[in-house]
C-alpha cells in the first residue's frame, strides 16, 4: 500500500504544477485594480467633458490641485476636506494611461496618512463629481482655486 500512496501523492503534485504556473502568469498580468489594492491608488487619465484628458483616480473621478496649498503641503482640512476629499495612498501610487510615474508621489499629512501628489502638488477629488464629470474646475473656495490636472503636471486653464 505504501508504494501506491507515494505514487498517488507524486501524481497529485505533478498535476498541480500547471495550475501553479497559470496562477503565476495570472499574477504577472494582474489588473490595475488588483495592483492598486496591493500597492496604492491608481492614477490614470480620462476624457472629461469640456476639459479634454485629465488625471482621474481608479474610480474615474477627476483630480484637482488646490492653489492655496504650498507645494505638496496640504492646507485642506476639516470642512474643506469634507467637500474636497483627499486622494489617499496606503502604498505607492500606481501610474497608468499616460500618467508620468516620475511625477507621481505621496506626502504625509498632519494626521499621519499619505496623500497622493503629482508634479509636487497634493491631489483631491470633489464630493459631487462623478466618473468623467468635473463640476468644480476653476472654482474659488476655501481660500484658493481648484484646478483640474493634465498628465504633463500642468493645470487646466
Amino acid at each position: 500500500m505504501r508504494p501506491l500512496a507515494t505514487t498517488l501523492l507524486a501524481a497529485a503534485l505533478l498535476a498541480s504544477l500547471p495550475a501553479a504556473s497559470a496562477m503565476a502568469r495570472d499574477e504577472s498580468r494582474a489588473s490595475a485594480p488588483a495592483v492598486a489594492a496591493r500597492h496604492g491608488v491608481t492614477i490614470t487619465t480620462r476624457r472629461v467633458a469640456s476639459y479634454g484628458r485629465v488625471l482621474v483616480n481608479g474610480r474615474g473621478l477627476p483630480l484637482y490641485y488646490f492653489t492655496r496649498d504650498k507645494g505638496a503641503s496640504s492646507r485642506c482640512y476639516g470642512q474643506c476636506a469634507a467637500s474636497w476629499p483627499v486622494t489617499y495612498a496606503k502604498g505607492t501610487p500606481v501610474a497608468r494611461g499616460g500618467v508620468k510615474r516620475g511625477l507621481l508621489g505621496r506626502q504625509r499629512r498632519s494626521d499621519g496618512r499619505f496623500q497622493v501628489t503629482y508634479a509636487g502638488h497634493a491631489l483631491y477629488t470633489y464630493v459631487s463629481d462623478s466618473p468623467g464629470v468635473a463640476l468644480c474646475h476653476d472654482v474659488r473656495e476655501f481660500g484658493g482655486v481648484w484646478l483640474l490636472v493634465r498628465s504633463s503636471g500642468r493645470h487646466v486653464r
